[in-house]
């Protein structure tokens, strides 16, 4: 009795020093993050989904995407867009690096705006596994612009991406599904937000 006692000890200390030391790189990205007053907002420049604007989450997450090409796979140091058509290369979307929805709706800000259109779009969310709808302005309530929901199933597909830490990557998902809404300016075409949502039954 005493051998599995030390044995389930030891096993909880080995599961809490893992959980820490996976989780010290992001909160000490956090920290740097937290009196950061010039994050690399990129070209265009980022604009933050929620309410409170440029917050601390967001700031950390422009620093590890703080453009186009972080946010994509890489063949060595840089996507190769001299070699491959640029529709090939905007596919390799880095979700595997991608640990939260900040990270998330940094680079698919980036990638959108890249695309430059909503039909585009439409089509590059397709091609993630995404089942996407386009609504036009006034389509809906409340909605003056073109707009894509873009949906991932978690329980047929799995999560499009897991946190950082290891107890993240091993608890299962509460959500049911993934939404992603990219809001275009109908005069000028310019994309305005992307944001996440997270849906549970």
């Amino acid at each position: 009795m005493l051998f599995v006692r030390r044995l389930i000890v030891y096993g909880l200390l080995f599961i809490v020093m893992m959980q820490l030391a996976s989780c010290s790189p992001g909160v000490l990205r956090h920290a740097i993050a937290y009196f950061d007053t010039n994050p690399p907002l990129g070209d265009p420049p980022f604009i933050p989904s929620g309410k409170d604007g440029m917050t601390t989450s967001y700031k950390t997450a422009l620093r590890r995407f703080p453009d186009l090409d972080s946010c994509l796979f890489s063949w060595g140091e840089r996507p190769l867009w001299d070699t491959f058509p640029e529709e090939t290369v905007l596919k390799n979307f880095a979700w595997s690096r991608i640990h939260d929805p900040f990270e998330a709706e940094v680079c698919l800000f980036r990638v959108l705006n890249r695309i430059g259109n909503y039909p585009d779009a439409d089509r590059w969310f397709t091609a993630q596994g995404f089942s996407s709808r386009i609504y036009l302005p006034g389509e809906i309530p409340h909605n003056d612009m073109y707009r894509i929901h873009a949906v991932w199933l978690i329980p047929a597909s799995g999560r499009r991406f897991y946190g950082e830490s290891l107890l993240a990557r091993l608890m299962p998902s509460i959500a049911y599904s993934m939404g992603v809404n990219a809001y275009w300016a109908p005069g000028t075409g310019q994309l305005t937000k992307v944001s996440l949502e997270f849906n549970t039954l």
